[in-house]
């Protein structure tokens, strides 16, 4: 390994550096390590284990932090843009105000993450885990969430406009007030979401399970829900006009009277 790091304990000498800028650290321990500030832009950390680390306001721009162990690290507003994170371990991190513009986080363990206000413009978590992650106010534009499992996670005012959710997870999530512009939900699991005042404006959800959803005050003018399976589904003052409900399973608990405009059936 390059610059002689191969099975260091970084924990004290990591305090001392400021940059480590193209770094071999693949494998490296780096256990409790406090990296604060610290430039680890280009840095090959695969395999590394940085558990509980102190990353905050930590550059880690184009890394490589593949099946890297960095659960219940502190990484606020660390900048992980355009990083690899495949299979990479986040569970349980402090991530708040993060940058992961356009970063590969297929595969990744989020769950029970803290995302608060990240920023993850069209990043690719395909597959990854958020389970009970915290995404209030996170910023998901074009992101690809395609089969990624976000059971019961918070996403209230997330942007999730023009993203790619087929075949998503969304089991009682909290989607309240948000984002959802034009998003490609085809096919999603949204059983018991609340998605009460959220935007779905011309949103894809051909298939999509929204049984017992909460729907209230929700715009869906122009929502395609062709075959979505809408049982028990609360509709409150939600403005479905010329969304197509085509094929449904249309059995809501609102009365239509309480549906603003005139879906398409």
């Amino acid at each position: 390994m390059a610059n002689g790091f191969a099975g260091v304990y970084m924990s004290e000498f990591a305090t001392r550096v400021e940059r480590l800028i193209d770094t071999d650290l693949a494998y490296a321990d780096l256990r409790e390590a406090v990296l604060v500030k610290v430039d680890l832009s280009k840095v090959d950390l695969y395999m590394a284990d940085l558990r509980n680390a102190n990353l905050t306001s930590t550059a880690l721009v184009h890394s490589d932090l593949s099946n890297a162990n960095v659960s219940w690290a502190r990484m606020i507003q660390a900048d992980l843009t355009q990083a690899v994170c495949l299979d990479t371990n986040f569970c349980g991190s402090d991530m708040g105000e993060a940058r992961f513009c356009n970063a590969n986080l297929s595969y990744a363990n989020l769950s029970w993450a803290r995302l608060e206000a990240a920023n993850l413009t069209e990043a690719c978590l395909s597959h990854a885990n958020l389970y009970r992650a915290n995404l209030h106010r996170a910023i998901l534009y074009r992101a690809n969430l395609r089969e990624a499992n976000l059971t019961e996670a918070n996403l209230q005012a997330a942007i999730l406009c023009e993203g790619n959710q087929f075949l998503t997870i969304l089991r009682n999530v909290n989607l309240r007030g948000a984002n959802l512009v034009r998003s490609n939900l085809t096919d999603a699991n949204l059983a018991g979401a609340d998605l009460s005042g959220a935007n779905l404006e011309d949103a894809i959800l051909m298939g999509a399970n929204l049984s017992w959803a909460n729907l209230s005050k929700a715009n869906l003018h122009g929502a395609n829900l062709y075959g979505a399976i809408l049982l028990n589904t609360r509709f409150d003052g939600a403005d479905l006009s010329f969304a197509d409900l085509k094929e449904t399973q249309w059995n809501p608990i609102t009365p239509e009277s309480n549906i603003v405009g005139k879906p398409l059936m």
